[in-house]
C-alpha cells in the first residue's frame, strides 16, 4: 500500500515537474518571440501596439498602458481597457495620480498591488481619484495591479503597467518574465525614440539645405531678373536699341529658375524618384547645372537598369551625386562633367567626373564634410566611395553599391 501511495506521489512530482518545465519554455519562447519583434520595429507607436499584442498573450491581462517619463512626469502613450476590446482615449489617466506609478519612478522597482478595492493605501488613492473624476464605473474592473519600471542604461524612461480583473492574479512567479519582457520593451522604445529624433534632425537638416538651394539658386535668379528688368525698362525711353541684351538676360535667368525650381520639387516628392526614376531625376540636376552655371554635362547611362533598384538605393545615389556636384559648382571651377550609372552583375556604379583644378585627396580640402556625408550614406547601403584626383586635371568620385 505504502508503495502504491509512493508511486502515485512520485508521479505527481513528475508531472509537476514536467508541467513546470513546460511552462518555462513557454515563457523563454515568448521573450524570444517579443525580443526579435521589439527590435526590428522602429516606429514608436507601431511598436508600443507590438509590446501590447505580446504581453497580453506572454503574460494576460485585462488592461494594459504604456507611461513615457516626460520632464519628471508620467505620460499615457498607449492603454488597453476591457470595454469591448475599445482602447480608453482618457487624459490624465487615472493611474497616473493614485500614487502607484510614482512609488515605481521612485523605487525603480516593480510594484504589485493584489487588490485596488482593498482598504490598503495604494487602492484607496486610486479609488478616490475614480471618484474625483466619475470613473469608478469605467474602471471598476481593475483589481489587480503590477507597474515595471523601463530602463535603459539605468535611466528611467517609462513605466508599464499591468492590470488584471482577477485579485491576486500578479505574483512574484510571474513577475520575472514580466520584467524581462519590461526591459526588452524598454530597449526597443529607447531605439524607436533614438531613430525618431534621427529623423527629425535629418528632416531638419534637408529643409536647410533646401533653403539654401533656393536662395543659392532661385531667390538669386529672381533678383537677377528683377535687375535686368528694371534696366530693360530704363532703357526704353532712353535707348529702346540696346533692350536685346537685358531681356536676354531676364530670359536666361527664367529658363534657369524654373529649371531648378522643377528640380527642387521633383527631390521634394519621393512619390517622383520610384515612379520616374533616378536618372530621370539626374537629368534635372544636370540641367539645371548646365543653365545656371554653363556647365558641359554629359550622360552614360545606358547600361543601368533601374528596376533592379530598391526606392533606398535611388534616394541614396540620387543624395550622393547631388554633393558631389555641388563640390563640383563650389570648388572644381570646372567647365565639363560627366555622370555615369551602370547596374553591373552584383552591385551599381555611380561614377561623376570633373575636368576641373583637382587636388590632393591625402591633404586638407575643401568639401571633405561632403565626402564623409557620400561615404555614410553609401556605407548605409554596405557600399563604398572611391575619389580620385590630380591638381589641375580634374576629380572622379565613384560610389559602389552592392545588389541583392
Amino acid at each position: 500500500m505504502d508503495s502504491i501511495q509512493s508511486l502515485r506521489e512520485e508521479i505527481a512530482e513528475r508531472k509537476r515537474v514536467q508541467e513546470e518545465l513546460e511552462q518555462r519554455n513557454k515563457e523563454l519562447s515568448a521573450l524570444l518571440v517579443i525580443s526579435r519583434s521589439v527590435n526590428s520595429t522602429l516606429q514608436l507607436r507601431p511598436l508600443l501596439n507590438l509590446i501590447l499584442d505580446k504581453l497580453k498573450s506572454a503574460v494576460g491581462y485585462t488592461g494594459a498602458g504604456i507611461f513615457m517619463v516626460q520632464d519628471g512626469k508620467p505620460k499615457l502613450f498607449e492603454f488597453r481597457g476591457q470595454l469591448d476590446g475599445e482602447r480608453i482615449n482618457y487624459s490624465p489617466h487615472p493611474l497616473e495620480q493614485c500614487g502607484v506609478i510614482d512609488e515605481v519612478m521612485i523605487t525603480l522597482e516593480p510594484v504589485i498591488v493584489d487588490d485596488m478595492q482593498s482598504d490598503t493605501e495604494q487602492a484607496r488613492s486610486f479609488q478616490a481619484v475614480l471618484a474625483e473624476h466619475g470613473l469608478t464605473k469605467q474602471f471598476d474592473y481593475i483589481r489587480s495591479f503590477i507597474g515595471l519600471p523601463l530602463m535603459v542604461r539605468e535611466r528611467l524612461t517609462g513605466v508599464l503597467c499591468l492590470v488584471h480583473q482577477q485579485p491576486g492574479f500578479f505574483t512574484y512567479q510571474n513577475l520575472g518574465l514580466a520584467v524581462a519582457i519590461a526591459s526588452q520593451a524598454a530597449v526597443g522604445i529607447e531605439n524607436a525614440q533614438t531613430y525618431l529624433r534621427a529623423q527629425s534632425y535629418a528632416a531638419l537638416e534637408e529643409r536647410q539645405r533646401l533653403a539654401r538651394e533656393l536662395h543659392d539658386s532661385v531667390s538669386q535668379a529672381l533678383y537677377g531678373i528683377a535687375l535686368g528688368a528694371r534696366t530693360a525698362r530704363e532703357l526704353l525711353d532712353r535707348d529702346p536699341k540696346r533692350l536685346v541684351d537685358p531681356l536676354n538676360y531676364v530670359l536666361q535667368l527664367a529658363e534657369a529658375g524654373l529649371t531648378e525650381m522643377r528640380s527642387l520639387i521633383f527631390e521634394l516628392r519621393p512619390e517622383s524618384l520610384e515612379r520616374e526614376g533616378l536618372i530621370a531625376l539626374l537629368r534635372k540636376q544636370a540641367e539645371a547645372m548646365r543653365v545656371r552655371h554653363r556647365m558641359v554635362v554629359e550622360f552614360d547611362v545606358e547600361r543601368c537598369d533601374e528596376n533592379r533598384l530598391t526606392v533606398e538605393q535611388k534616394m541614396a545615389l540620387h543624395r550622393i551625386a547631388q554633393e558631389a556636384l555641388h563640390n563640383i559648382i563650389k570648388h572644381a571651377k570646372a567647365n565639363k562633367v560627366i555622370i555615369a550609372v551602370e547596374t553591373q552583375k552584383q552591385s551599381i556604379v555611380l561614377t561623376i567626373t570633373d575636368n576641373g583644378v583637382g587636388f590632393d585627396p591625402k591633404g586638407n580640402f575643401p568639401g571633405h564634410l561632403g565626402l564623409q556625408s557620400m561615404n555614410e550614406r553609401a556605407e548605409e547601403l554596405f557600399g563604398t566611395t572611391t575619389l580620385e584626383s590630380t591638381p589641375g586635371v580634374g576629380t572622379t568620385v565613384k560610389v559602389t553599391v552592392p545588389l541583392y
